[in-house]
């Protein structure tokens, strides 16, 4: 990679990953993603974004990738 910042998102991403894999599989960390993290209306519209059918909706993440990518974009905004 040739952008120092891109490099250290890439890494940040990594070790949240490794790091959340590995608590899960401790049994550390839960699968589900918490409350707290669920997403249940649009910020800018206020439409609500749940929906009843449970195919649609996202509460799981068995390899923690959701959670790590949520690190990266959250810090991004600091």
């Amino acid at each position: 990679m040739e952008s120092p910042e891109l490099e250290k998102t890439y890494e940040l991403f990594v070790q949240t990953y490794e790091d959340g894999k590995s608590r899960i599989a401790i049994g550390g960390e839960s699968k589900e993603i918490m409350d707290d993290c669920e997403l249940h209306y649009d910020p800018i519209t206020r439409e609500g974004l749940w929906t009843d059918r449970p195919d649609e909706r996202v509460y799981r993440d068995s390899n923690y990738v959701i959670r790590s990518w949520q690190v990266v974009v959250g810090l991004s905004f600091k």
